[in-house]
C-alpha cells in the first residue's frame, strides 16, 4: 500500500507500508530490512531519496520523496513517441542512476517495467520502491 505523507521538514513523501501476508513473513521482513538500509546510500540527482524506513515496525514501511511527475507511459500517451535525443538522454540517466545503485555498500533497489504512476498522492496502488525523476521536467 502506498499513502501520501509529509516529512518533518514538509518534504512531500511517498509511503510505502507493507501489510498482510508479506508483513508476517520472516524471510520478506529480512529481505526488506537488507535492502532498505543501502538503498538510503544511494545518492543520485535522478534516484528518489529514500527519507525513511523501519522495517522492524508491526508493518514496515519506507518512506521516499514524492515527486508529481507522470509515468513514462502517461508522458507518451498524452505527447506521442519521445524524439530519439529524449529517448538516448533517458537511457544516459537511467544508467547514471543504475551506475550508482551498484557501488559497493549499495544495492539496487526494485526496478519494475510497470512501476506505477505516482502523480496522484491519494493513489493507493501498490508498487515498487526504487523510482527514478523523470529528466523530462527538469
Amino acid at each position: 500500500m502506498v499513502h501520501p505523507g509529509r516529512a518533518d521538514d514538509g518534504t512531500l513523501a511517498a509511503v510505502y507500508v507493507i501489510r498482510g501476508e508479506s508483513a508476517g513473513d520472516p524471510a520478506f521482513r529480512a529481505r526488506f530490512a537488507r535492502e532498505t538500509q543501502p538503498a538510503r546510500r544511494v545518492a543520485n540527482r535522478w534516484v528518489v531519496p529514500v527519507l525513511g524506513a523501519d522495517g522492524e515496525a508491526a508493518e514496515p514501511w519506507l518512506a521516499t520523496a514524492f515527486l508529481p511527475v507522470p509515468s513514462l507511459v502517461g508522458a507518451v500517451a498524452e505527447h506521442g513517441p519521445l524524439p530519439s535525443a529524449t529517448v538516448r538522454s533517458l537511457g544516459r540517466l537511467l544508467a547514471e542512476a543504475l551506475t550508482e545503485s551498484r557501488k559497493p555498500g549499495c544495492r539496487a533497489r526494485r526496478c519494475s517495467g510497470s512501476v506505477r504512476d505516482m502523480s496522484s498522492p491519494e493513489s493507493d496502488e501498490s508498487g515498487a520502491f526504487g523510482h527514478a525523476v523523470s529528466p523530462l521536467n527538469h
